[in-house]
């Protein structure tokens, strides 16, 4: 079984004054859910009484059939979307409470599974890129000089682009595409990091990377990490805690237990084959 470790990390990686505390106690909240619902005009509830809370260094699974919400939960967090009833608050910066505004998302970095306007013919080189978030964080684009671009290195450093600022974003490998746009999300300095199926179409050495690449901004670094993915032996292995959308509602499950069966058939509607890893390598199936 899995065991929690807890991170010596910080709200923002580089403000060590602002670290976990030393002594193993739980990190603070910062993020908190409370009896979330939502309907889109006309339908039913497609989320109802969701709550939940994200401390600093959760690395989360958000997992659920589809239909189930994953999508309509993520833009909520986003302030995309506004609930029904229910609130969203963070804890950021100094631990201050600020509730989600439609479209306002600062401290949160966010990796999408497909990016419509993304063009990789464009000559846009791999610094680029990653310097376009500056936006978030500034309201203007481009590199900010000299602690800009310090900045930008750091982020390709993180997601192990080194010393590829000046390569053409569009000559990069798929894998190495997802860690640009991981890359992307951290020069912005967020907290908590939201990954809608970073590792779909990639091929499984270069997903198990990406993977523990995520584990490490989490465990290591600190950095929430919430990550919405359909490869359940996956999820269920590396995270700490699984959001679960089931169909009969909302519920918590600590990965380092396998999913019982029954929990599979509220989540799914019915038996599905997935691998329940151990730490050693083994694993079952059920």
């Amino acid at each position: 079984m899995k065991t929690r470790i807890r991170p010596q990390g910080q709200p923002c990686v580089h403000c060590p004054e602002n670290q976990s505390p030393p002594d193993g106690s739980e990190a603070p909240v910062v993020l908190e859910v409370e009896n979330l619902s939502f309907a889109y005009p006309g339908q039913r509830p497609v989320l109802e009484n969701v709550s939940f809370h994200l401390h600093r260094g959760d690395f989360a699974g958000l997992i659920g059939a589809n239909g189930t919400g994953k999508s309509t939960l993520v833009r909520l967090l986003l302030g995309l979307l506004e609930p029904l009833e229910g609130t969203i608050h963070y804890y950021l910066g100094q631990g201050d409470r600020n509730a989600t505004r439609r479209g306002g998302r600062h401290g949160i970095g966010y990796v999408a599974q497909r990016l419509p306007d993304w063009n990789p013919s464009f000559p846009a080189t791999a610094a680029e890129v990653v310097a376009a978030n500056f936006y978030a964080e500034t309201g203007h684009f481009g590199l900010a000089g000299r602690e800009g671009r310090r900045r930008v290195s750091e982020a390709l450093q993180r997601v192990g682009l080194g010393g590829q600022e000046r390569r053409l974003a569009g000559e990069l490998s798929g894998g190495q595409l997802q860690r640009l746009h991981i890359a992307r999300a951290l020069v912005a300095r967020p907290e908590l990091l939201i990954l809608d199926e970073p590792t779909s179409g990639i091929d499984q050495p270069t997903s198990r990377s990406l993977e523990e690449l995520l584990e490490r901004l989490a465990r290591d670094e600190g950095l929430t990490v919430l990550l919405v993915s359909h490869d359940v032996s996956m999820i269920t292995a590396r995270t700490d805690r699984l959001l679960c959308l089931g169909l009969d509602g909302f519920f918590e499950h600590d990965a380092a237990n396998p999913l019982s069966d029954a929990e599979v058939r509220r989540i799914f509607g019915g038996d599905l084959m997935i691998h329940r890893a151990f730490p050693n390598g083994g694993g079952r199936h059920a």
